[in-house]
């Protein structure tokens, strides 16, 4: 949050080391398939609304944003049942 102009975070794409992670606003999750430990992932705005990309993950078990926007390709608990598996 204290870092509010940034918005692009694809530079993440191949780390290691993040378990969880936390964005205030975000333009796209297109980088979280890649993200070889992201476990846990919360954000308050995605801005291009495609959740898709979270099913993708392999290591990914929760995801919390609020509000549910119908904007976004997918509700909060179908994405968590869909990566719950």
């Amino acid at each position: 949050e204290k870092c509010k102009k940034l918005t692009e975070f694809s530079f993440l794409r191949d780390n290691e080391s993040i378990c969880d992670l936390f964005l205030s606003d975000v333009d796209s999750l297109s980088f979280i398939p890649e993200m070889k430990s992201i476990k846990n992932l919360k954000f308050w705005n995605l801005k291009d609304g495609d959740l898709s990309y979270l099913l993708n993950s392999s290591t990914l078990k929760t995801v919390d944003f609020h509000p549910d926007k119908k904007s976004y390709s997918h509700r909060k608990d179908e994405i968590n049942k869909k990566i719950g598996k």
